[in-house]
């Protein structure tokens, strides 16, 4: 796999992609909710409006029926298609639609390495993809963000413009080298728990680079200024050396993933299965996610008894909570599926510390927890 060019963030590379569909202020963009808020907040740092499609039911992706009904009330200028968990989109059935109205595609795929939907990789369906490189994603810089593109107009233009983007000081990336070092000593799945609060308390304290910033007003004229600047030189060295290891990687994941598969389509388990789009897809999961009846009480019982199970999304737009969604446009029972998901849905690591009984030990834990 070949990126054209790195950023400071996944966000990043999607304003900057944005810019080059020329997507100007006030221009409307169609995303999906069940989304992070890095996706929003792409878009509203270069003063466009987040229109949200929801998911189809018993399912993570975007419902090409509500993207058709949602082009026939507005004008669209580009649609983002992510790739939840590396789980296809109906992509095929989205691009069709938005080809007949000549509206361009960005594919989110930083949930995706790797997946394929009728023999062709996520990314390719698209005149571009861009992809994120943070903790827990298939390729880990420690943060970090890239654009693969298919369109040779596009290209000029992200030359001529990372050309004018600024470099990552010193201070930040020493930043990074010392979370990178911290990752590698630290993480395993017992530990989940406290290092997540540690990030946090780190982050608040100016000592780690948080994902997320609690004051972000999501406008334009409130932007970060991460939004012009390439990827640090540590999480690029960073960067190298996962890719090297990208083969391997990528095969454990598979294997791991077919032990989920295997566990969660025992009889006893059957149900908490999510729903695959078709039997064209190949994923590569960036993680193992289930439905889940009780999703409060199992996170509870997790952090206790430190075991690593992932509660995003939280809301429709993690991690914003409900009171914050209003930010970045999202209105409340505007997409009653995504909302219905983020209240049943948890999930489960897949990297190289993952093993079969690690595997095993979790189907056992949601067997006894879940109803």
């Amino acid at each position: 796999m070949k990126f054209n060019f790195l950023y400071m963030r996944g966000r990043v590379a999607l304003s900057r992609l944005l810019l080059g569909l020329n997507i100007l202020p006030g221009d409307k963009v169609a995303i999906q909710a069940f989304t992070c808020v890095a996706v929003p907040e792409a878009l509203k740092a270069i003063g466009a409006i987040p229109i949200y499609v929801d998911v189809e039911k018993d399912s993570v992706n975007m419902s090409h029926k509500k993207l058709t009904n949602l082009l026939e009330k507005n004008e669209i200028k580009a649609v983002v298609v992510q790739h939840t968990f590396g789980i296809p989109a109906n992509i095929n059935q989205i691009s069709e639609i938005c080809d007949q109205r000549e509206i361009p595609i960005i594919e989110d795929c930083c949930h995706s390495i790797n997946s394929k939907f009728q023999e062709k990789y996520l990314g390719d369906w698209s005149k571009a993809s861009f992809y994120s490189f943070e903790w827990g994603k298939p390729i880990v810089a420690g943060i970090g963000g890239a654009v693969k593109v298919n369109d040779n107009k596009l290209q000029d233009f992200l030359l001529k413009d990372y050309l004018n983007m600024e470099s990552v000081g010193l201070i930040e990336n020493m930043k990074q080298l010392i979370q990178l070092i911290a990752f590698k000593i630290f993480y395993r799945p017992s530990f989940y728990w406290y290092l997540k609060e540690g990030f946090h308390l780190f982050s608040k304290l100016g000592i780690a680079t948080a994902n997320f910033d609690k004051k972000n007003k999501y406008s334009i004229d409130n932007a970060s200024k991460d939004f012009i600047k390439k990827m640090s030189f540590i999480n690029r060295m960073q960067l190298l050396i996962s890719m090297k290891k990208l083969d391997r990687e990528l095969q454990h994941r598979k294997k791991i993933s077919t032990l989920y598969e295997a566990e969660f389509n025992a009889d006893e388990l059957k149900r908490f299965n999510v729903s695959k789009p078709s039997e064209n897809a190949d994923i590569s999961y960036s993680r193992f996610p289930i439905l889940v009846k009780n999703k409060e009480s199992i996170l509870i019982a997790a952090k206790k008894d430190k075991v690593e199970i992932a509660s995003f999304f939280d809301t429709p737009i993690h991690p914003l909570s409900n009171k914050e969604l209003d930010l970045v446009d999202y209105e409340a029972g505007s997409c009653p599926n995504s909302e219905d998901l983020c209240k049943q849905l948890i999930s489960f690591p897949i990297n190289s510390k993952i093993d079969i009984n690690t595997v095993k030990n979790f189907a056992k834990y949601i067997n006894r927890e879940a109803e």
